[in-house]
């Protein structure tokens, strides 16, 4: 018990797990290079890896990742700490009624709303994306709406879906100092933005404002 667990790695008190056996490679590339010392293994599925690769919203083919950049404004309401983005809901409402027009076409499968994930650190923001979703009329026939959940980094903790969707809303470099005190949003919080990113299996959309995340540096890679 006194011994130093990682002294020179010893295996009998050290186990290193390296095979990844959720993410499409391209999901996995920066948390690679700036969490595991690319050390990291692919080791997911092939066919459930690569579903999305050939999906019509992608704007590189064979790359299931996209950054959608969107100047949007971080509102709250009152002094209340949490904050949300309109912009980047109705963006993220575009790319859902994509998912529902595209599944069981050119060899995609079947969606069902527990596939899908939506990731915002901001409380107000997960209550505005939830009411905009129960409003769809267009993805009523999901019997299962329910299911598509809605939540912060913490609530996906440990979890995984075939695709995940992340509004960062942060749009205002005057408020990120009061995220840093209230302990909330995704920037200078190297954690929350390893868990985030690698919740995905398939496909990983993150929306948010370039100019404001670049500032970071993880980001910024």
């Amino acid at each position: 018990m006194n011994r130093k667990p990682y002294e020179d790695l010893d295996t009998r008190f050290v186990t290193k797990l390296l095979r990844n056996y959720r993410s499409h490679a391209a999901i996995l590339k920066i948390p690679n290079e700036v969490f595991y010392n690319n050390e990291l293994q692919v080791f997911a599925d092939q066919l459930e890896r690569e579903t999305y690769c050939n999906w019509e919203g992608l704007p590189q083919e064979g790359f299931p990742m996209i950054f959608h950049g969107v100047l949007g404004k971080d509102e709250r309401e009152a002094n209340s700490p949490s904050f949300f983005n309109v912009s980047e809901i109705e963006i993220l409402v575009k790319y859902l009624n994509m998912l529902d027009q595209t599944q069981g076409k050119m060899g995609l499968p079947k969606l069902s709303a527990k596939d899908i994930g939506i990731i915002t650190p901001y409380r107000k923001q997960v209550e505005k994306i939830q009411k905009a979703l129960k409003s769809l009329k267009t993805l009523r026939h999901w019997n299962d709406l329910k299911e598509l959940k809605v939540g912060s980094v913490e609530e996906f903790q440990g979890q995984e879906r075939k695709i995940i969707i992340i509004s960062t809303v942060r749009s205002s470099l005057s408020y990120v100092k009061m995220d840093t005190d209230f302990n909330i949003g995704f920037l200078s919080n190297e954690k929350r933005f390893n868990v985030a990113l690698t919740r995905a299996k398939s496909l990983l959309i993150v929306i948010g404002n370039p100019v404001i995340l670049r500032k970071d540096p993880v980001w910024g890679k």
